[in-house]
């Protein structure tokens, strides 16, 4: 019974139960921060740590102590809601019900509510599946973490590939069974040419992998006898993408894309020779899978709808739809039999994505879906299907959320508590601060990573979103109180966009054919400026990147001229000190924090760090006598707290850590004004890899 609970009900229940005795008592409330904590403690224990248990104890004694905080207490709900679903209860209906009798003001949280009570009535009125028998489990190997929590399973379930956390991040191949791991692959330099998309043979016997480096690409076979990698084929000029084996073991299928993005499916043969090239359309390349014994491909297509769709893999022009529905279908994977294709789905519209089935004859044809796994999570990627019953998939489990730590003024010192400055939380990175130090932009992403820029007000909590029109856009900061400057990558090139946050208008910077050697570069996609703008809003100063950080330059943009500053090499993320006077900035080459004059002129070091670790997005301090900076140790990673912030003076006299809390890995700073509180993009937690065991949809109708 959780929490000691000695009453006659079931834990949910009982819950419940009380929350209704105690309603007439609610009106004295503690203050409204301790009950923003307690959901940040239960919100990362649920989806930071996975400890479903512990988050329900906190989510019940949040609704139970602050229902009258009622933005807090619905959303309260309806995490309890989903984490009463993932557990088994029934008691999941009961706070979705609570939220609509209770807190129909929180519109969105009580459309949600809605939904989900809908979805679990109509469950119920169905009659129960047969009992499938497989069970959740996160999938570790000897305690080792797995690089970005992406790895492959063996078809026959004996074998683990994954990339180590740890650098040189090497390709490593487990044997379950003994624990041996085999360094497969390791670049060179280190963390240069990091081994991706790696790839099964039905078999079990060879592992595909391939391997980009600023020079071109490379695909390898490592046969799992032999104990030996060669190459298999190697590019320059065509991108590939390895997606799968082909159906008679022996060949490998890549995409293939040339310099004006036309795609076309290749199958090559053993040294590389290529036996096919079939053109795509260009909708049929994402997630692509080749069913064992058969051959026909399946994919995610990136038209209007996201559908899984099946072809012959000679003719992706002949595709059929699978299970069409006006929701995200995405990641299909291929059962050992080649008989069942699974993929996540979003149909439900609860927010995130469930497991489904459907069997696939050998024309194509699909017979009716149906789900297998509620709630899953948001980034969720399908992984591999053994032939032992093993489902596997990776799970992002790290919060980029953004905080604010109260500052003593003139002192850099810690003044108070953390809190999370934002309403909607787990996706929110690359916090910029007004010069007031009353608003933050930020960036924001969907589970899809459609990229929004979001706006909060520290005084009144008003919080909105808006979707810029660039492709991609990074590195918000501020040039005056009202406009937002980020750097934006389209199909025509590198630019910035500037936002008008007060008329919701936006201006193209910078995107004349004169900055085209610069903005359309490599550089710029790969290493997107991180602008600042002068104290004045005259200015912006930004550097750029060729092939590599060693490669980057410092520039100043004053509205009509860029001036590359000379001898900026390998300078990366300026920052203007408060007065204008100085820049601080790093050196990649050297691994030092520095600060000078505007044109480079009286250089200083302030911090240098050994190799094995980094320095995160930093600032000044509102009256420019310190510099305040995050910390990166790569041999903490594996511990989870792995970001430290620091600060150090402008002279270089005074450098010491400061406070924060535990796991909060700290890697992005701002702050602006005097009295406001230091703005952190956090990090917390660990991608994850998790696995479903005795996994057979043979069970489940057809």
């Amino acid at each position: 019974m959780r929490g000691g609970s000695i009453l006659p009900w079931p834990p949910g229940i009982a819950f419940f139960a009380m929350l209704l005795l105690l309603a007439p008592v609610w009106s004295a409330q503690p203050p409204p921060a301790s009950a923003s904590r307690l959901f940040q403690e239960a919100f990362l224990l649920e989806q930071g740590r996975g400890d479903l248990t512990g988050a329900v104890e906190l989510y019940e004694r949040l609704v139970r102590i602050y229902p009258n905080e009622n933005a807090l207490a619905a959303r309260a709900l309806m995490r309890l809601g989903t984490c009463y679903e993932l557990l088994g209860e029934e008691a999941a209906a009961q706070a979705y019900q609570i939220i609509l009798d209770r807190y129909s003001d929180q519109s969105e949280i009580a459309l949600e509510a809605r939904r989900k009570l809908d979805r679990l009535r109509g469950r119920r009125a169905a009659p129960d599946p047969p009992d499938t028998g497989f069970s959740l489990r996160e999938f570790t190997v000897a305690g080792a973490r797995v690089f970005d929590g992406q790895a492959s399973l063996s078809p026959d379930g004996t074998h683990l590939a994954y990339v180590s956390i740890r650098s040189p991040y090497p390709l490593i191949v487990a044997d379950l069974s003994s624990g041996e791991k085999r360094r497969v692959h390791e670049p060179r330099p280190a963390g240069e040419g990091i081994a991706n998309r790696y790839r099964w043979s039905h078999d079990s016997r060879r592992l595909a992998f391939d391997v980009v480096t600023p020079s071109g690409g490379t695909l390898w076979v490592y046969d799992l006898e032999l104990r030996r990698a060669e190459p298999w084929v190697q590019w320059k000029e065509q991108s590939h993408v390895l997606t799968d084996w082909a159906a008679d073991g022996e060949s490998l299928v890549c995409l293939a894309r040339d310099a004006v993005d036309s795609w076309e499916i290749v199958v090559y043969g053993p040294g590389g020779v290529p036996l096919r090239r079939v053109r795509s359309d260009g909708s049929h390349c994402a997630d692509l899978r080749i069913q064992p014994g058969n051959g026909l491909a399946a994919c995610t297509s990136s038209g209007e709808a996201s559908d899984i769709v099946v072809f012959p893999l000679g003719a992706p022009l002949e595709s059929r739809t699978v299970a069409p529905h006006p929701g995200i279908d995405r990641s299909p994977i291929w059962s050992p039999d080649g008989r069942h294709l699974a993929f996540l789905s979003d149909r439900d519209e609860t927010g995130t994505f469930d497991l489904w089935a459907v069997r696939v004859g050998r024309d194509g044809r699909a017979g009716a879906p149906f789900v297998l796994v509620r709630d899953l999570g948001e980034g969720v990627r399908l992984q591999n299907w053994s032939r032992n019953g093993r489902l596997t998939f990776h799970k992002e489990n790290r919060l980029r959320d953004v905080w604010a730590l109260p500052m003593g003024s003139g002192s850099a010192e810690v003044a108070g508590d953390a809190f999370i400055a934002t309403t909607r939380q787990g996706r929110n990175f690359q916090p910029a601060v007004s010069p007031s130090g009353r608003r933050i932009a930020f960036l924001s992403s969907d589970p899809e990573n459609h990229w929004r820029l979001g706006l909060v007000d520290l005084e009144s909590a008003e919080e909105t979103f808006t979707e810029p029109a660039a492709d991609s856009v990074f590195n918000p900061t501020w040039r005056d109180e009202s406009t937002v400057v980020l750097s934006a990558w389209d199909e025509s090139g590198g630019y910035f966009l500037e936002f008008d946050t007060e008329r919701g208008s936006e201006a193209r910077v910078m995107d004349g054919p004169e900055y085209a050697g610069l903005t359309s570069s490599e550089g710029w996609r790969r290493f997107p400026p991180s602008p600042d703008a002068s104290p004045d809003g005259t200015r912006l100063l930004f550097s750029t990147a060729g092939d590599s950080w060693q490669t980057s330059s410092l520039y100043q943009f004053d509205g009509s001229s860029l001036v590359q500053l000379p001898g900026s090499a390998g300078l990366v993320k300026p920052r203007w000190s408060p007065d204008g006077q100085r820049i601080a900035f790093l050196d990649t080459r050297a691994n030092t924090l520095e600060v000078s004059n505007p044109d480079l002129s009286g250089r200083q070091t302030l911090v240098q760090l050994p190799e094995s670790e980094s320095f995160g997005t930093f600032c000044w301090s509102p009256d420019g006598r310190f510099v305040v900076y995050p910390r990166f140790r790569e041999e903490a990673i594996v511990e989870g707290e792995y970001w430290t912030l620091w600060v150090v003076s402008a002279d270089g006299r005074q450098h010491r850590q400061l406070s924060t809390p535990r796991g909060l890995n700290p890697w992005w700073v701002d702050w602006a004004a005097e009295g406001s509180p230091l703005i952190m993009g956090s990090l917390r937690g660990l991608p994850s890899f998790f696995g479903l065991e005795n996994f057979w949809p043979q069970t489940q109708p057809r």
